[in-house]
């Protein structure tokens, strides 16, 4: 099927120059694995750049460009699109991640079972012969298995769902993370079972490491508490309560040790759940 797969792309301007190459290399390794069935939509975002338009030949490339910057957004723009080119799965793909060889031709082949892939935040992007593509099946929980980017969607699994435009990095978000959190739960219900086809460790898409200082974790802290008073009304369970419990532990655990941003992490968490 023509544009069985579509890749939809999230990025700022400057994010694109900055990861450019390692993009192009994963894209390659997408649209060789789906036999060159891919759509690449790709939403950039902000309007401080002249307008680019990458070069990328042989691949079947579409540019939007946008001046709103919000993750969510682009990614629902991404979903309006694939609805309307009639593709059958959908990967969102970050800017800052590279998917390996072994880790494209994995999804195709379980593409039917919901395929996951593991991420590795690292410099160096490691080469193994992983001639098996072996995986096994999990029941994951979104709270921990967090990146939307490592999962393949079905179309028909996703069709009237949408990212909260209120979550996510964004210029107008009121929080900056839980996005990925809050849609893949909403998945997973709609779907009926939280069970993927995960591959072994060494098949794993790239991200860069994050920051020692725990500046992501001050930034996140906010959002992550009100992703949990969401999912407290919305999936109440012993599991959901649990999670609760050892999410406001960690951030006391972590003040006790006095690690870096720890009180403000801990008050934002507390400001977010209680919003």
């Amino acid at each position: 099927m023509k544009n069985s797969l579509f890749i939809g792309l999230c990025t700022t301007y400057s994010d694109f120059y900055k990861y450019q190459h390692t993009l192009i290399e994963s894209f390659s390794y997408l649209d060789r694995s789906f036999d060159g069935n891919c759509f690449f939509y790709m939403v950039i975002q902000g309007d401080d750049i002249e307008k680019l338009e990458p070069k990328l030949t042989r691949l079947n490339v579409h540019v939007r460009h946008e001046s709103y910057l919000g993750v969510s957004n682009a990614r629902n723009l991404c979903i309006k699109k694939a609805l309307e080119i009639g593709a059958e799965y959908i990967l969102f793909h970050d800017a800052s991640i590279c998917w390996t060889e072994d880790a494209a031709n994995f999804i195709f082949r379980y593409k039917d079972v919901m395929p996951k892939v593991n991420v590795s935040f690292s410099d160096g992007i490691k080469k193994y012969d992983c001639l098996d593509l072996i995986g096994s099946k999990r029941k994951v929980n979104p709270i921990y298995d967090t990146y939307v980017w490592s999962y393949l969607f079905k179309l028909d699994d996703i069709s009237g769902l949408k990212f909260n435009l209120d979550f996510g990095p964004g210029q107008n978000t009121n929080f900056k993370s839980g996005e990925d959190v809050l849609f893949l739960f909403d998945v997973f219900s709609i779907r009926q079972s939280y069970n993927v086809f995960e591959s072994e460790k060494k098949i794993m898409i790239y991200h860069p490491p994050r920051d020692s200082d725990f500046s992501k974790h001050l930034l996140y802290a906010k959002g992550q508490g009100k992703m949990f008073r969401i999912l407290l009304a919305r999936f109440l369970s012993f599991s959901i309560v649990k999670d609760i419990i050892l999410f406001f532990g960690n951030a006391i655990f972590r003040c006790l040790l006095l690690k870096k941003n720890s009180l403000k992490i801990l008050l934002q968490r507390v400001s977010g759940f209680f919003s």
